[in-house]
């Protein structure tokens, strides 16, 4: 499968707010936290976004890789409807 405009749009736009950000690459991940916030209330898997986020931090050089021996403690919590805020909040421990 091909991604699609949209998912390249915005993993462009989100590589390059982690290019600024400078982010050193994370070598040893005790837990990372997924908080997503929604602009409408139509339903989507945490899941499937998850991985979107996952594999952004492994192309940016962040994480090594989003397997099982990298990333073996994830939470991934919705956060609530936010129009204006609507994206995902990261926390990797």
């Amino acid at each position: 499968l091909l991604p699609s405009t949209k998912y390249k749009e915005w993993h462009n736009d989100a590589s390059q707010q982690l290019d600024q950000q400078k982010i050193q690459p994370i070598e040893k991940v005790e837990e990372i936290v997924a908080t997503f916030y929604a602009p409408d209330r139509r339903k989507f898997d945490l899941s499937n976004k998850f991985e979107s986020v996952a594999d952004l931090l492994v192309d940016c050089g962040i994480l090594e890789d989003d397997n099982y021996t990298i990333l073996h403690n994830i939470r991934l919590v919705f956060g609530g409807v936010d129009k204006v805020k609507a994206g995902v909040d990261i926390v990797i421990y």
